[in-house]
């Protein structure tokens, strides 16, 4: 169980059966939400006045955009969880739900446990709701008064896995292939009127990507349209019908669109988006619905077009082996790298002067990632990777 030479095995060995080129995929995107966490945190150290002309700086643009990245990890894990239940469905006809939760239990809380005791000896604000990070409530709690704030997302992943097996088992059981279509465009035009709607009926409120800019515009989009799987349920379940239909040959007729629509998404990250709008014209009610949901869905695509032919060379540079320790190590990477972000800005206090310093702004994400990746790697050897094997041999 301990035994750090065959965890250290587990962290470079790939095994059989794996779709490789979703390990690129998951480490650029955790490469992606580091970067940004990074450059957002920079951000704290301007002013109201200056901070647009460092966000709109062309060159870290790329970077902001991994605001994005945690969408595509819902699609990731929907699709992912999705898979192995429906194996276990076509084998057995069942889905042994209590063997589920038991099993997600064992993946995720002792590395999150672990990161929780590090975030109150060190940052420790609102350190009296942390209880609620142990329900995965703490998504329900204001803004203002979360601890551990970027474990929103863990929240609304376990709370969709609440109640996804058994709608994966009842998707499962319809044999009708048009039924199941209507019921996926219907659920995941709904995830998108709710955000729609949400915006629509809030003209005094709007949008804003730092808390510097316009707070109260930020509390509230946080939230209400940020951190609510109501708002974000539609990413998780893009994953989940890709592995429901990425076998139908239809995929294969319309590929040049699938690779099109990737283009084009990829078109809008370098778009330079406002930082702060409100709601009072049906423009930003469009802007805040579509562009949240469209790199999901570009993700979506580029899954299924690598489903379809992963031996192209965009897809065998992303299942390149070098690529697996770092999707191995996305979970701990995510759970402890805004704390290195923290106490990097709190004691070595980077140039933050002037507007866009470029070196220290790269030397800055050269360090945080170095550190990141050396403390999730221990997370990984000395807690994950243990309680992995411990879970495993139980079960």
């Amino acid at each position: 169980m301990f035994d750090v030479s065959q965890n250290l095995k587990h962290l470079f060995k790939r095994p059989n059966g794996s779709i490789e080129f979703l390990d690129g995929l998951r480490a650029i995107l955790s490469l992606w939400v580091l970067t940004f966490h990074t450059i957002w945190f920079w951000g704290n150290y301007y002013t109201e006045a200056d901070l647009p002309g460092f966000f709109a700086d062309p060159y870290l643009r790329i970077f902001l955009r991994g605001v994005f990245g945690v969408n595509g990890f819902f699609v990731l894990s929907g699709f992912l969880i999705t898979r192995i239940l429906i194996k276990e469905l076509e084998k057995t006809g069942k889905i042994a739900f209590q063997r589920f939760y038991v099993r997600r239990l064992w993946r995720l809380w002792p590395a999150y446990i672990f990161a929780i005791v590090v975030y109150f000896f060190t940052i420790g604000d609102h350190s009296e709701s942390l209880w609620a990070n142990l329900f995965y409530l703490n998504n329900f709690l204001p803004f203002e008064t979360q601890a551990f704030p970027w474990g929103w997302s863990l929240a609304i992943e376990e709370q969709f896995y609440l109640v996804a097996p058994l709608f994966i088992f009842w998707f499962f059981k319809i044999r009708s292939l048009k039924k199941k279509i209507v019921w996926s465009i219907s659920l995941l035009a709904i995830a998108v009127l709710i955000r729609a709607t949400l915006s629509y009926l809030n003209p005094d409120q709007g949008v804003s990507l730092h808390p510097t800019l316009q707070p109260e515009f930020y509390r509230w989009h946080f939230d209400h349209l940020y951190d609510k799987l109501w708002v974000r349920y539609g990413e998780l379940l893009l994953g989940v019908m890709i592995a429901f239909f990425h076998v139908h040959p239809i995929w294969h007729k319309i590929r040049k669109f699938l690779i099109i629509l990737i283009l084009f998404v990829i078109g809008t990250l370098f778009i330079n988006f406002p930082l702060v709008f409100d709601f009072s014209t049906s423009e930003a009610v469009f802007s805040v619905t579509v562009v949240q949901f469209i790199v999901p869905v570009g993700i979506s695509a580029l899954i299924l077009v690598g489903l379809m032919n992963q031996k192209s060379w965009l897809f065998k540079i992303l299942g390149q082996k070098f690529w697996y320790p770092m999707a191995q190590l996305s979970y701990s990477l995510y759970l402890i790298h805004p704390i290195v972000i923290h106490l990097y800005f709190h004691y070595l206090k980077p140039d933050t002067q002037s507007l866009v310093n470029y070196s220290s702004v790269m030397v800055s994400l050269g360090i945080v990632t170095g550190l990141s990746l050396l403390s999730s790697v221990l997370i990984y050897l000395f807690i994950e990777r243990p309680f992995l094997n411990f879970r495993d041999k139980i079960s």
